[in-house]
């Protein structure tokens, strides 16, 4: 499934972070090709409400199939479900604590640069008030290459599922330009 055919999600609360480096202007005069993929992870429940989504675009700069890394920058978001009326009474939340985006591998002057973008989200609502039985921790890797191709990596953890027919769905995409949902 690419981008077009994915459901639009609606969430009652969503942010939104960045990170970018960028190599010094008198490293090269060539020719720039600019690169851009997303990664994004949804968490469903049985009655097609969305929980939790966390997504992250990676853009970088190379100077060609044959040169290196010149620029790279990431960006990444979140949406989750509340509950009540305007989400007045408990549901999901991110938790700040277990959020990263950041440059885990090549970089700047590099044949290639790889992004790592982590989001937690806790629950305290209709199903756990004490919110100590549910966490999902959502983590996206990005590899992108001096020539334009690139690959992505994604770990899911759930701490809690419910039994069936309850159970949760997972949708996970990749994919080439700007994660279209936003």
């Amino acid at each position: 499934m690419d981008a077009s055919e994915m459901p639009t999600a609606a969430a009652d609360g969503s942010a939104a972070i960045g990170s970018e480096g960028q190599a010094s202007s008198d490293i090269t005069t060539a020719a720039l090709y600019n690169y851009r993929a997303y990664v994004v992870t949804r968490i469903w429940d049985c009655c097609g409400i969305l929980l939790t989504e966390y997504w992250m675009d990676n853009n970088w700069t190379s100077t060609g199939s044959s040169g290196y890394i010149y620029a790279w920058g990431a960006v990444d978001g979140a949406k989750w479900h509340r509950e009540g009326p305007f989400g007045c009474c408990g549901g999901w939340y991110p938790d700040s604590g277990s959020h990263l985006l950041g440059l885990v591998g090549g970089g700047l002057g590099k044949t290639y640069e790889k992004v790592r973008g982590r989001q937690g989200f806790g629950y305290q609502g209709a199903l756990d008030p004490t919110g100590t039985y549910f966490y999902n921790r959502l983590t996206h890797w990005i590899t992108g290459n001096r020539n334009g191709t690139w690959a992505c990596t994604q770990e899911v953890y759930l701490k809690k599922v419910p039994l069936p027919p309850l159970d949760w769905d997972i949708q996970r995409w990749c994919g080439s330009g700007s994660y279209p949902y936003k």
